[in-house]
């Protein structure tokens, strides 16, 4: 959840339920940002809708350094808050508290320390957790996690198991390929 409705953030904000419904009206995405930074975009939210809880988001982490270090950040439940990018349409003050009932919203950012105490990361899935297509990139990443060196990693993927020269060799790959898909599931 990018935001909840109707409990009171660290900066004093209650978002009441249908805040978001003008903004999401007609939007295909939003732009995924690590910690605000529109300097650090890591990806796309592809599924944006208002449910009784809150602002329910699902999306896609880029194939870039920064987004694969964000999602083993957030796999590794190092980076789990979500929060909002907005522009406050109408609000009102109640007591201290900015009640807010209308949203512009910018983006959805992954960050450490969400304002929102309950707007978490639910769950990461990698590409092959989703059944998504893997690129040879991945692969070689995958492979090298697994603690195969990068010229065994390359003549693997070239070659297949016959790029391998000892029959050592192809059971020290099948081994760390095995644990490290076990990780990425």
């Amino acid at each position: 959840y990018g935001a909840t409705f109707n409990n009171v953030d660290q900066g004093q904000d209650r978002i009441l339920p249908g805040a978001f419904a003008n903004t999401l009206e007609g939007r295909k995405s939003l732009p995924m940002l690590f910690s605000h930074d529109q300097a650090k975009p890591i990806g796309t939210w592809k599924a944006l809708k208002e449910d009784g809880r809150g602002l329910h988001v699902a999306g896609r982490i880029s194939d870039t350094t920064l987004g694969r270090d964000v999602r083993t950040l957030a796999k590794d439940g190092a980076v789990t808050g979500l929060s909002i990018g907005f522009f406050p349409k109408r609000a009102k003050y109640r007591d201290d508290v900015r009640e807010i009932h209308e949203i512009e919203l910018v983006e959805v950012s992954v960050v450490t320390f969400p304002m929102n105490e309950l707007a978490r990361v639910q769950s990461v899935k990698s590409a092959i957790g989703r059944g998504d297509e893997i690129s040879r990139s991945d692969y070689e990443l995958i492979l090298r996690h697994a603690g195969i060196s990068r010229r065994k990693s390359k003549r693997l993927l070239d070659y297949g198991y016959q790029g391998l020269s000892k029959q050592r060799e192809v059971v020290e790959a099948l081994d760390g390929l095995t644990a490290a898909l076990m990780r990425y599931m």
